[in-house]
């Protein structure tokens, strides 16, 4: 959230109960102060700005010059980087033109810590490492056992647990459909990838990325769904 793109004078407000029990301990907020309305001095509603032009900054170059919110919203209350979360609570589709204006083709989603202005892509060294380590896992994964895959944007990730930290960022930032696979071998040594829960529509992207780190392999997919656009994919 930045001065650069459209910022919605958003508000949030108190959500009872699962601040005590969900949030106040929950690690993955990695030192981050979290800001719960009807906590401390947080009142149970506050907006990020209160004030007016004459008070509070509206334009980026005024942003750039210094001037600062003496508000008591958000932005007057609170110093330094401000990761807005609530905003990926937003369901009602009614909503959907104001998100994607404050978004203004950001990711819909960020691991925290993660640059949210960075939409995470994979250049030509990242898929060589991708295609190594998907066909090294092929190479050594235990015959018949299940094991995870995700597909997400245009990269397929077997045992998306493996990938580090730029893989994980780029399942994030993307919409994704998680399944299971096996690995076989055929009597003539042929290995056979079997995918599981693949949707029809992602049956020749799966079949392109397994001819990248596999191509003489045989891929089965048994079990292909034919999934509507509300799905994961």
């Amino acid at each position: 959230m930045d001065s650069s793109r459209p910022v919605y004078n958003l508000t949030l407000a108190d959500a009872g109960d699962r601040y005590e029990v969900e949030l106040r301990n929950d690690p993955t907020f990695g030192g981050h102060e979290l800001i719960r309305p009807g906590i401390g001095d947080i009142p149970e509603r506050i907006s990020l700005c209160t004030g007016t032009t004459a008070t509070c900054p509206t334009r980026p170059e005024q942003v750039a010059a210094g001037d600062v919110h003496t508000c008591d919203g958000l932005l007057g209350k609170l110093q330094g980087d401000l990761f807005w979360v609530a905003c990926t609570a937003v369901l009602d589709e009614a909503y959907d033109p104001v998100v994607d204006a404050a978004l203004a083709g950001m990711p819909h989603r960020v691991r925290l810590g993660a640059d949210p202005d960075r939409f995470p892509v994979l250049d030509a060294a990242d898929r060589a490492a991708l295609n190594q380590l998907n066909a090294d896992h092929v190479a050594h994964a235990d015959r018949w056992q299940k094991h995870e895959y995700i597909i997400a944007g245009d990269a397929l990730f077997l045992i998306p647990a493996t990938h580090g930290r730029q893989g994980k960022e780029y399942i994030a930032a993307h919409d994704f459909h998680l399944g299971v696979f096996t690995v076989s071998d055929m009597p003539d040594g042929t290995v056979v990838i079997t995918f599981q829960d693949l949707p029809l529509e992602g049956y020749d992207f799966t079949m392109g990325a397994v001819a990248e780190f596999a191509p003489t392999a045989q891929v089965d997919v048994p079990w292909a769904t034919d999934l509507d656009s509300s799905s994961d994919w």
